[in-house]
């Protein structure tokens, strides 16, 4: 886990909640900021991040699953990765394209960005 993070269990089952992060990068600039949101499942995720993409909003999503945590520090409520992550991009003919992320999490924004970069006509 990491750094000063302790989990946070549901009170009805004892396990951590699994959330999932959604977010999309605007059509018209490089800079990581568009729509975002938490949602309770993957699909309703999926849903919100494409009609993004579909509608032209955005060129780019990401879902991140995520379980609720507290700061040791602070007691903050926070979210933790958890490893499982998609991105995607709106395909010519509209349909959107799911990836799944491999390997290190701090490179997922770089990979997914030079991927949207390499599929970009110019």
């Amino acid at each position: 886990m990491a750094g000063n993070a302790v989990r946070v269990s549901s009170r009805y089952s004892g396990d951590p909640a699994i959330i999932y992060l959604w977010s999309t990068v605007a059509r018209d600039t490089p800079l990581p900021h568009g729509n975002l949101g938490v949602s309770d499942n993957k699909d309703r995720a999926r849903i919100a991040a494409e009609n993004c993409l579909r509608n032209g909003q955005a060129r780019l999503a990401f879902i991140e699953a995520a379980q609720t945590v507290t700061a040791a520090s602070s007691l903050s409520p926070c979210y933790l990765r958890i490893g499982a992550a998609w991105w995607a991009t709106p395909g010519p003919s509209g349909e959107v394209r799911w990836n799944r992320f491999t390997g290190d999490s701090e490179n997922w924004g770089q990979v997914a960005s030079a991927q949207l970069t390499k599929d970009t006509p110019r």
